[in-house]
């Protein structure tokens, strides 16, 4: 039974014996079609293809051409034309049957024989047609004509004679095509066309590579240009693998997949684009088996692997055989990126990383991964002694995520200190991690850098761009550094870089500094940017002359010279070059005192004891102290260089900086006064204590005698002598308060020139009056700062007992106390003692009281007499009472506190203020008055006479507020009675005005407010 009609014959047989057995096929077919198979007719025509190809042992040619019959989508049609090995009998009977493949070969691609079902899902008629073969068509129609039967028919169990015309025109199409087989689908409908047209169009390299046989694919159809696809080898790196399964493998397949798998073994392939960016490539994201199936593959390469298959071809059933050959596909994958790196590509985004797309895909990244860590698929960091070699996972190092990770110039710089470097881009920092690459952080790095300047220069230049990263510079703060002199620093914090012009001009001095000790960095280093902006970021100095100047080694170099040292030259040169650069300013190295220099009489004498010819320290200075310097020396070297290491044309500062009152430097033990200065201030401020930037005037206790008036001249002229000597220190105690206290110079010169507490220009006359009488001063604030007294605000408790001692040394009144200027400056005097005192009660008991005072008179005029005659007046009426001696007057706020300052007693302590009147009326407050007061009584008394204990008073005022008794002789008496009687003392002027002219009261009251609104 060979041809269709033997075959149809046969089935329907079958159904008429069994009508089970015709449902049976029917219901298979259809789920064929519609379930695993159902868009799968394109692939499966290439693979029957390639099956032909291998059967004919030719070269695989398929056309698939996509035509419209009549000019509409009910006429389209899928033709496939290919090569190969005709249709036979034993074809026509696999395509009649269901599961019963013809195909035995080891080679081919089909296996369930039920590939061809997949047409029914876009056609209800196929036709095969073959030169020098068989043909057989497949129609639904006919099939239904066939069997009367309800439902679905089974389509592809009745084979049908395809007719002579049809097979002819077929024929003569494949002679002009070249081709051997034709398979023309006649498409159902529209939504045929648009799946044929879409499989079509996702036609690509993919197809070739799963199907090997076939060497070219055309694909046509309408209004779109034709492809060919062909010599996927040149466009794909391809890795093929293959061999037998064991025995035991085999255990669990079906009798066709056992059979196959023993004739074949297993086989995979991997495919990777040669150039990604190039054309279209796509990866189809599943495992080819050949053909596509739903097995999800995450990886970056197209698999093909002969594996067992379930009857719908997409899915990989467990077992085995299926391990074995995933195992070898793993495997084969490191095997493909090690080739793809022996080629100088980068596979480090191929190494898998990340989680499994399934099973399938975890078991092949697993075998990848494990192969991967013994193969060679790194490319190490190509240096001037390398070899290129690809390395393995377990031979490479690579650098910490940083800036230098993936830096090219930068690992191309490091290769040669760290084996095996390779680049650890942040994208591949898991894959790296997953194959097991050591880290090497900055700081091994750094350890390894090599003693050779120019190479550690070339190694530094790497490493710069990774100070942007804090942790880097963290690491990198063990950077070894070669010094000049050949010493190495174990880190670049605080080593001095000396700028080009130094490098250039002062190379001895350099060694100079070196040999005693000054960490230098070498210049080799220092001249080279890269590493000056490293060391620089990692806390290194670049260094001007006077930096280097300044190092403490530098200070020990000058205390270790010789009379004749030629070391001390380099330091000059240096200083020469700092005060060129305009970086030096005489008093900024203080150190420098004690250089050795030759004077004017062939001494050698440090530069502290001597001055420049002629100049103003000449004439100040105290020629037995100091000597001029030697011409010959000045004439070298120039005066701005002798000044700045000491040598004095005037007089300088000492910068000392923030002192620990402790910890005190010598400079400042060596100052004149500084130890009264230090003393004094730590009893001020206590232990623990730190007075900030302290600044001192150098040699003031070598002013020649009698030079006093030249030196306070020469202070106020020099406006950075004027700073140090006025500006105050601001001492700082441990529990962060502070206090603004005389610097040092100040303190001395108080001290040697005795105008602390005298008098000084535009002092208030009763303070001139009391204390020592100053010399004739012109400048007001360097005269504070030595101690004179301009205000009260100047006076401490010291100031304030010579003030009130001050009193008992007058021998007659000074002429500035006369009058009424006098006596308000007295009154001043004594209002602003209370007030002090009030603000700060300590001072008050820190005074003793005076045996002396400032007092007034019963005229008001100022006279001088022992405290016990003299009463502090503590109300304005008492103020009437002179009978009680001469008044202090300070307000009656402050009264009480200046009665115990001066231990003096009140107005209203001496009498008892007893009232006696003669001649009593009384009377209403003008209202005009009362809007002015309304504090103030509605009424008041007045008298002829007005005595208190016997003492005629013009007024007085018992009480205060609206009950106070107010009494008066006088309109004047009244307009003082109404008004301390409201609390409004100040306004007795404006009540006096509005009680004597009535008729101004509006007036006075506006004059009153515009005055007050100012």
């Amino acid at each position: 039974m060979s041809t269709p009609s033997d075959l149809r014959r046969a089935v329907l047989d079958v159904w008429a014996a069994s009508p089970d057995r015709f449902r049976e096929d029917a219901n298979a077919e259809e789920d064929a079609a519609l379930g695993p198979y159902r868009d799968r007719a394109v692939v499966e025509l290439a693979q029957n293809a390639a099956d032909a190809a291998v059967r004919g042992g030719v070269s695989g040619r398929l056309v698939l051409r996509l035509e419209q019959v009549n000019g509409d989508d009910d006429g389209a049609r899928l033709l496939a034309l290919n090569t190969g090995a005709p249709l036979d009998a034993a074809g026509v009977r696999a395509l009649a049957s269901l599961r019963a493949s013809a195909k035995r070969d080891a080679a081919l691609t089909g296996r369930f024989g039920v590939g061809a079902t997949s047409l029914l899902a876009i056609s209800d008629d196929v036709t095969w047609v073959s030169r020098g073969g068989s043909s057989v068509r497949f129609s639904a129609g006919l099939a239904r004509a066939e069997v009367a039967a309800p439902g679905a028919v089974p389509v592809m169990r009745l084979p049908f004679e395809v007719s002579h015309q049809v097979q002819a025109a077929l024929v003569e199409l494949l002679e002009r095509e070249g081709c051997d087989t034709a398979v023309v689908v006649v498409l159902r409908n529209r939504a045929a066309v648009e799946a044929v047209a879409r499989a079509l169009d996702a036609v690509d390299d993919t197809l070739l590579l799963a199907l090997p046989a076939l060497r070219e694919v055309v694909v046509e159809r309408p209004g779109v240009p034709a492809r060919v696809l062909c010599d996927v080898a040149d466009r794909w790196h391809l890795l093929r693998r293959g061999g037998g399964f064991e025995q035991a493998e085999l255990d669990g397949l079906g009798v066709e997949e056992r059979d196959r798998a023993e004739r074949a073994g297993w086989a995979v392939t991997w495919a990777v684009p040669r150039e990604p960016s190039a054309g279209s490539v796509r990866l189809p994201g599943v495992l080819l088996a050949p053909t596509p199936t739903d097995e999800l593959l995450d990886l970056p390469a197209l698999l093909v692997a002969d594996l067992p298959l379930d009857p719908g071809r997409r899915r990989v059933p467990e077992g085995p055989a299926t391990h074995r050959v995933l195992r070898e596909a793993g495997a084969a994958y490191a095997a493909l990126l090690e080739q793809r790196a022996a080629d100088g590509v980068d596979v480090l985004d191929a190494v898998p990383v990340g989680l499994a797309a399934g099973w399938v895909d975890a078991a092949v990244r697993g075998a990848a991964l494990e192969a991967l860590t013994g193969a060679r698929v790194l490319l190490p960091i190509e240096d001037d002694d390398g070899d290129g070699a690809t390395l393995r996972p377990d031979r490479a190092q690579a650098l910490d995520d940083g800036p230098l990770a993936d830096d090219p110039r930068a690992l191309r710089a490091l290769a040669p200190l760290v084996g095996g470097l390779v680049a650890a881009p942040r994208r591949a920092s898991a894959a790296l991690d997953l194959l097991g690459v050591r880290r090497v952080g900055l700081a091994e790095v750094a350890e390894a850098l090599p003693a050779d300047p120019a190479a550690w220069c070339a190694a530094a230049a790497a490493l710069a761009p990774a100070v942007i990263d804090p942790a880097a510079r963290e690491q990198l703060a063990v950077l070894r550094v070669p010094l000049a002199g050949g010493r190495t620093a174990p880190s670049p914090r605080g080593l001095l870089l000396p700028r080009a012009e130094l490098l250039e001009r002062a190379e001895v001095a350099l060694d100079t500094l070196a040999a005693a000790g000054v960490r230098l960095v070498h210049a080799e280093i220092a001249a080279s940017d890269a590493a000056v902006r490293l060391l620089t970021a990692l806390g290194s100095q670049p260094a001007g002359p006077r930096d280097l100047l300044a190092a403490p080694e530098v200070a020990e170099l000058v205390r270790d010279l010789d009379d004749d040292d030629v070391r001390g030259e380099h330091l000059l040169a240096l200083v020469s070059a700092a005060v060129a650069a305009g970086e030096l300013e005489p008093g900024d190295l203080p150190d420098f005192a004690e250089l050795p220099l030759p004077a004017d009489t062939g001494e050698v004498l440090p530069a502290a004891g001597l001055v420049l010819p002629g100049s103003p320290a000449a004439d100040l200075l105290d020629p037995e102290e100091v000597v001029p310097a030697a011409a010959e020396l000045v004439q070298r070297w120039g005066a701005e260089v002798l000044r700045a290491v000491g040598v004095a044309d005037a007089l300088v500062t000492l910068p000392l900086g923030d002192v620990d009152l402790l910890d005190p430097p010598e400079a400042l033990l060596d100052l004149a006064g500084g130890e009264d200065w230090l003393e004094e201030v730590l009893a001020r401020a206590g232990d623990g204590a730190v007075a900030t930037g302290v600044v001192a005037v150098r040699d003031l206790d070598l002013v020649r005698p009698g030079g006093q008036g030249a030196l306070l001249a020469h202070l106020a002229q020099r406006p950075e002598l004027r700073s140090a000597v006025v500006d105050p220190v601001r001492v700082v105690r441990p529990d962060g308060s502070s206090e603004d206290l005389a610097p040092p110079s100040a303190h001395w010169l108080r001290a040697e020139l005795g105008l602390l507490g005298c008098a000084g220009p535009g002092c208030p006359p009763a303070l001139a009056a009391l204390l020592p009488e100053a010399p004739e001063w012109a400048d007001h604030e360097l005269g504070r700062a030595l101690g004179l007294v301009t205000s009260e605000d100047d006076l401490d408790a010291d100031g304030w007992q010579r003030l009130l001692d001050g009193a008992a040394e007058l021998r007659g009144m000074p002429t500035a106390l006369a009058g009424a200027a006098g006596t308000a400056s007295v009154l001043r005097l004594w209002r602003t003692l209370a007030s002090t005192v009030a603000a700060d009660p300590a001072l008050g008991e820190a005074l003793a009281p005076p045996s002396h005072v400032l007092a007034l008179d019963a005229a008001g005029a100022v006279v001088v007499v022992e405290a016990e005659r003299a009463v502090v007046v503590d109300d304005p009426c008492w103020a009437q009472r002179t009978d009680l001696g001469p008044r202090i007057v300070a307000g009656a706020d402050l009264a009480p506190t200046l009665a115990d300052i001066l231990a003096i007693s009140l107005s209203s302590e001496l009498a008892p203020g007893t009232v006696e009147p003669v001649g009593t009326t009384t009377s209403a407050v003008p209202p005009q008055v009362c809007s002015a007061l309304p504090e103030g009584p509605a009424v008041w008394t007045e008298h002829d006479v007005l005595r208190v204990d016997g003492v005629d008073v013009a007024w007085w005022v018992e009480g205060r507020g609206e009950q106070a008794v107010v009494r008066a002789t006088n309109v004047a008496g009244l307009a003082r009675g109404l008004a301390l009687a409201a609390g409004r003392w100040e306004a007795r002027a404006l009540v006096e005005e509005m009680l004597a002219d009535p008729g101004r009261a509006a007036a006075v009251i506006v004059e009153d407010a515009a005055g007050a609104s100012r």
